[in-house]
């Protein structure tokens, strides 16, 4: 053992003769002063004891401890020597589970410039419009994005060297206006029919149309498919553009009550009144008819018709009210073989 080492030992061993002196010190002095507060010598032997069990048990975590500083400074003086006399363990590491991406064909669907590249046994992606214009960037000159991943995709058609390298691909000679036409409208007409169908479900759970472009929100946040590119006002996704939706699908579905309840031999009118708070009076009104179910049979089927302001609630009122909007409809009295108004005059 060299020199050093031996003064660095005799160091330890002095200061822990030092250390030992002062916790000596320190407990004669807290003894004092607990036999001052507790008075008695039952207490006071109690909490001896309990003091000399947590010093016990002190001492052999202390003495653990010094076993393997002096183990360590052993193997380390051997080690110095020439001789080893330490085995290093190293646990066994579970190995990770690495998820591999793979492209699939079905993007290309969605997405018709996307294609596969593999380089060096990889796979990448990249773009047939980027590549062909020569767009700085994996997705044009490089060897292709490493992301194997839809969000990728959508993340990189946002882009500004997308965009234009898209917009030389569709005005690039030979096409023809129709062409354009047909695509711009193919495109557009997905991305408004998601709307129109956020507009829908809007009004069918009876929520408040301001509840429109909150709905529209929640799409862009969820990475709805075929919504608009930008949410901005002129991308459908306002208020008066849902409330302009449910004018549009409420027509539609009148017009093909109509023409159902047209094609029907017979009808019957079910009719009720209901009055509000502020004492408007309305007059609901639904229709009972033959809907064919098949070239053979036929099925009744009761729906909604309308629902009317009327300003009083006599009977000459109900009758006028419930002639205009037969006429309105285009009914034909004769076929009208039933009328129910719940008791009313």
């Amino acid at each position: 053992m060299s020199q050093s080492n031996l003064l660095q030992q005799k160091t330890s061993a002095s200061d822990d003769k030092a250390c030992a002196s002062d916790n000596k010190t320190e407990k004669q002095s807290m003894r004092e002063f607990l036999k001052d507060i507790f008075g008695s010598d039952s207490e006071m032997e109690d909490i001896v004891e309990i003091e000399d069990t947590l010093e016990v048990g002190v001492e052999s975590l202390n003495a653990h401890t010094i076993e393997e500083i002096e183990g360590v400074r052993q193997s380390t003086d051997g080690s110095h020597n020439g001789v080893s006399t330490t085995t290093e363990m190293i646990a066994p590491t579970k190995a990770k589970k690495v998820t591999v991406r793979k492209f699939r064909q079905e993007w290309t669907i969605t997405y018709p410039f996307v294609f596969q590249v593999i380089h060096k046994e990889k796979e990448f992606m990249k773009c047939a419009w980027c590549t062909k214009y020569k767009v700085k960037g994996p997705w044009g000159k490089g060897n292709g994005c490493k992301t194997i991943m839809k969000s990728a995709i959508r993340k990189h058609r946002k882009s500004k060297e997308h965009v234009w390298a898209a917009t030389k691909h569709y005005s690039e000679g030979g096409k023809q206006m129709k062409t354009h036409e047909k695509e711009v409208i193919s495109k557009n007409r997905h991305r408004v029919i998601t709307v129109m169908k956020l507009a829908y479900f809007n009004a069918k759970e009876d929520l408040a149309i301001r509840k429109y472009e909150g709905l529209c929100g929640l799409a862009y946040s969820l990475n709805v498919e075929e919504m608009p590119i930008q949410h901005d006002y002129s991308s459908y996704t306002n208020m008066m553009a849902g409330k302009e939706f449910i004018f549009c699908i409420s027509k539609y579905l009148d017009d093909l009550q109509k023409q159902k309840l047209l094609q029907s031999p017979y009808y019957a009118l079910m009719v009720d009144e209901t009055t509000y708070r502020s004492l408007e009076k309305h007059l609901i009104i639904y229709f009972s008819f033959l809907a064919p179910k098949c070239s053979s049979c036929s099925s009744t089927e009761i729906t909604f018709a309308k629902l009317l302001t009327v300003p009083d609630g006599c009977a000459q009122t109900k009758f006028d009210a419930i002639m205009k909007m037969m006429k309105e409809v285009g009914l034909n009295k004769q076929q009208l073989v039933g009328i129910a108004t719940d008791g009313d005059s």
